[in-house]
């Protein structure tokens, strides 16, 4: 596992001294093997070799060994600890058989240098100009890596702290900090890389084999789980914590570290700790010998080029999500190497699949920002490309098909004088509010979408439209993703509602039937994935019933995958929304009210894009092969 976290801030120099006597007395401790300089940056210095407290509390502070300055002198923030935590079945073993420890930690500080060299090429730079408009490539970081053998609960826990000085030279000789935005969103990345890095390694030098990685993480096969428990007191005791406070967030969990932290216990010698654990080990049945089935074990023949079918399958990289980056596909690769990698390789075949006929290039997401051009001529920056597969594009296209020939199509329509005598009666709707049922009510089109932001009288407005529909013989039926918005939506608007699970399974068992008297209302419709909407939309298209699409353009979720449809998520089509407003009135708390919009498809230079007006045109092809 491999996390990462500031250093500290502080004023007038207090705080970057005890920072950096706090490095003397918890990286240089007795017991813990010296620290040692790492990183590209370090290497411009001239820092090679052991760790000394003087020179480290310099570069945190920002000075370089000759006395000159690197970078800005009132910096708040003089470094970054980035840990890399071997799994808990790596550290009992270099604990339990002490010959072999030597070899374990040799092969873990391979998988820490070749991650942090990954970093360097993917995570390290810098600003200048005028408020650091101008991103710039970093010549490397500088670095001091401590391994450590145990956690504060006294456990074997093979880890390496790698400090992280918070600055790199540019590419015009000047030094300047670490633009530290950029090292977050690799870090995940980074992670899963050593993972697969430090697998590789163990598995080519002992012939241990893994268990099924879950979040990049994998445990060795054949350690019990009761022992993998037992030297697990440190994340027992935030467990403990969490659970008492009924938290379960990320954000909680490192507020539970933190607040269960005890001072580390003086440093024991080798031979002392390997006792007690060799008597812990006993006191729970567990022999040390028993380690040896670990050991010299058959290789798995696994070739990462025959996975690349089923990473751009279904079920793979657009299972959860429409669209992919390359460190989704290098997170992705690096899981699947069961038995791990080098990160070369991960490297290699990520190339692959991206080139691979299935996948396709939708181009590139920018915030507007310039992006940075390395050395190797490789442009990073602020710039993410975005793939996706043919197999959904193609779904996108048929949905966009449908959503076209069904919203030209005329079906019977609720007279609009009615509509207006009926919605008269109906004081408590704001005048944009009127417009957007009004529209709905009375418009001729089978698929329509309603916009509506939390807050704007989403459900308000619709409960409206149902009592007109249910008046004119129509009967009304609402889906969401979440059993929460599906419930909210039966509450509020008094439509009947399920999950869309829920309904996708009572439409194939035949207990849910579609006809020209329905109206399907779908709720938070921009959180759908594309595979769902495409079969909903085949049940309302077979039926002849009414589709309503309701979401916020806006909305998202990490876990989603975003579909085609008319609240504009981002997703393979590359859409995007431009809701036209039906007038200037606001609902409770001064939020827009719900307005109508059509939907209009419009052919582009890339795949396809969507955003609504008032009028319909061809839905886009998907790109040929070429």
């Amino acid at each position: 596992m491999l996390s990462l976290a500031k250093l500290g801030r502080g004023s007038d120099g207090y705080y970057l001294d005890a920072v950096a006597k706090g490095a003397e007395d918890y990286y240089v401790g007795r017991g813990e093997a010296p620290g040692y300089w790492a990183g590209r940056g370090a290497e411009l210095l001239g820092l090679d070799g052991e760790v000394t407290p003087e020179t480290l509390r310099a570069i945190l502070a920002g000075t370089a060994p000759d006395g000159s300055m690197l970078g800005a002198r009132n910096r708040t923030v003089p470094g970054f600890d980035l840990t890399f935590s071997m799994p808990k079945s790596v550290s009992v073993l270099a604990a339990l058989r002490p010959e072999l420890s030597e070899q374990i930690v040799d092969a873990c500080e391979v998988a820490v240098a070749r991650s942090i060299a990954w970093l360097e090429d993917n995570a390290c730079f810098s600003r200048r100009g005028h408020n650091g408009l101008e991103h710039i490539d970093g010549d490397g970081y500088v670095a001091a890596a401590f391994r450590h053998r145990t956690s504060r609960a006294g456990d074997p826990q093979l880890h390496w702290h790698v400090l992280v000085a918070n600055t790199t030279r540019g590419p015009d000789g000047r030094w300047r900090t670490l633009d530290g935005t950029r090292v977050y969103p690799a870090l995940r990345t980074a992670g899963f890389l050593f993972e697969a890095e430090m697998r590789y390694e163990l598995t080519n030098r002992f012939g241990v084999q893994w268990r099924p990685a879950r979040n990049g993480i994998s445990e060795m096969d054949g350690v019990p789980a009761a022992v993998l428990r037992h030297f697990s007191k440190r994340r027992s005791q935030i467990e403990d914590r969490l659970a008492i406070k009924g938290y379960s967030s990320g954000r909680a969990a490192q507020v539970a570290a933190l607040s269960t932290r005890d001072r580390k216990a003086d440093p024991e010698s080798d031979q002392t700790l390997r006792e007690r654990w060799q008597r812990e080990s006993e006191s729970i049945g567990f022999e040390p010998a028993s380690l040896d089935q670990l050991l010299d074990r058959p290789r798995r023949a696994l070739v990462l080029d025959d996975e690349i079918p089923t990473a751009l399958s279904p079920k793979g990289l657009t299972h959860r999500k429409s669209t992919f980056t390359r460190l989704d596909v290098l997170r992705d690769l690096a899981e699947r190497a069961i038995d791990g990698a080098t990160i070369d390789e991960v490297e290699r075949v990520t190339s692959r699949l991206l080139e691979d006929p299935v996948a396709v290039d939708l181009g590139v997401d920018t915030n507007g920002s310039e992006d940075v051009e390395l050395r190797s001529g490789r442009r990073i920056g602020t710039v993410t490309r975005r793939y996706s597969t043919r197999e959904l594009l193609a779904l996108e296209q048929r949905i966009i098909g449908l959503a076209v020939r069904r919203s030209t199509t005329p079906r019977p329509q609720l007279l609009p004088s009615v509509t207006k005598l009926v919605l008269a009666a109906k004081p408590g709707l704001s005048g944009e509010q009127r417009a957007a049922v009004h529209r709905l009510l009375t418009g001729e089109r089978l698929v329509d979408c309603l916009i509506a932001a939390a807050g704007s009288g989403k459900t308000y407005s619709l409960n409206f439209a149902r009592e007109i529909w249910e008046g004119s013989h129509y009967r009304v039926i609402g889906a969401s993703l979440a059993a929460r918005a599906s419930k909210e939506l039966e509450d509020q608007a008094h439509i009947p509602s399920r999950t869309i699970a829920q309904l996708l399974i009572d439409l194939d068992r035949g207990t849910e039937q579609l006809d020209d008297k329905t109206v399907l209302v779908i709720d938070e419709a921009a959180m759908v994935g594309t595979r769902a909407l495409a079969r909903l939309f085949d049940a309302a298209d077979a039926g002849g019933s009414r589709l309503i699409l309701v979401g916020d353009p806006h909305q998202r979720s990490s876990r989603s995958k975003p579909a085609a449809c008319c609240a504009g998520s981002r997703s393979a089509c590359r859409r995007s929304v431009s809701p036209r407003t039906a007038g200037s009135d606001t609902h409770g708390n001064g939020s827009r009210s719900p307005t109508f919009v059509p939907v209009r498809w419009v052919a582009s230079s890339r795949p396809t894009k969507l955003t609504v007006a008032s009028t319909s045109a061809t839905p886009p092809t998907v790109p040929s092969s070429s």
